[in-house]
């Protein structure tokens, strides 16, 4: 059951990283590059 947990967890941060990874990108798109 434990090991049950980690996965979920694990898949749970995939997920926000995921969602965060492109919440960003069409920002960095836009930002102009140096």
């Amino acid at each position: 059951e434990m090991v049950f947990d980690t996965i979920s967890c694990i898949q749970r941060v995939v997920g926000v990283m995921r969602g965060w990874q492109r919440s960003i990108e069409p920002l960095e798109a836009l930002a102009p590059k140096d």
